[in-house]
């Protein structure tokens, strides 16, 4: 487990320091400011992050929220300024915790306990394939995701935005990590998102999607698309 840590108070964030490597919890990163944490962020995501709502020069912490919203990171506040409008903003953020400071290390300590059996149960969202662009790692949210198909090795993931990542996993492995009430096989190389389907012509074995275009039905998946298509 990896965490990242925002805080612009040397000895704040050496008590946080302290706390995780009590925990068995890997700190990633210190920063002082979250600007210069986000490409961090962004090429090597942490499982969660701890963020203070003030920085250094004039930062404000809950402005990170708003960049990293599509990795579906998990995020701790400890911050000096409770007010409720910071709450309220919090809160439209999905932040994980709100603490005050001065902080009170066993509410800390509870907070991180309670926030990594989430992540280890699933609780936490996981919605998502991690795909690789440039030099950076993205979480692309199942709901974007149309179909994917399968060569070796490789799969070919296509967007409903029209984009296409290449991902070095296997099909095997690709079923685990997708969810099964939404993606299924309907040739022995392809997976469709059954949100994307328009409809399903078994006798002419094919699939219409909404936008247009068509995917092979294989005949050994016939009957198990018909059945969640229309279930």
């Amino acid at each position: 487990m990896k965490a990242l840590i925002i805080e612009d108070n040397i000895s704040t964030s050496w008590d946080y320091e302290i706390i995780l490597n009590k925990l068995n919890i890997q700190v990633q990163g210190v920063f002082k400011s979250w600007k210069l944490a986000l490409q961090e962020i962004k090429s090597n995501p942490p499982d969660f992050i701890i963020l203070d709502l003030f920085l250094e020069k004039n930062e404000i912490g809950l402005d990170l929220l708003e960049e990293i919203k599509k990795l579906f990171i998990p995020v701790i506040i400890c911050s000096g300024y409770p007010e409720d409008e910071y709450h309220e903003a919090a809160l439209k953020s999905d932040v994980y915790a709100f603490l005050s400071k001065p902080i009170d290390k066993p509410s800390l300590v509870y907070q991180i306990k309670k926030l990594t059996k989430d992540i280890k149960e699933k609780n936490i969202k996981t919605d998502f394939l991690v795909v690789k662009e440039k030099r950076n790692l993205i979480r692309v949210p199942f709901q974007q995701i149309q179909k994917i198909e399968i060569e070796g090795n490789y799969s070919y993931v296509y967007l409903s935005s029209g984009k296409k990542y290449v991902i070095k996993i296997s099909l095997v492995k690709l079923v685990e990590e997708l969810d099964p009430l939404k993606f299924i096989r309907c040739f022995r190389s392809t997976l469709v998102n059954l949100d994307y389907i328009q409809s399903v012509n078994v006798n002419e074995s094919r699939i219409l999607m909404k936008d247009g275009s068509t995917l092979t039905l294989g005949l050994k998946y016939k009957a198990s698309v018909k059945k969640a298509y229309l279930s």
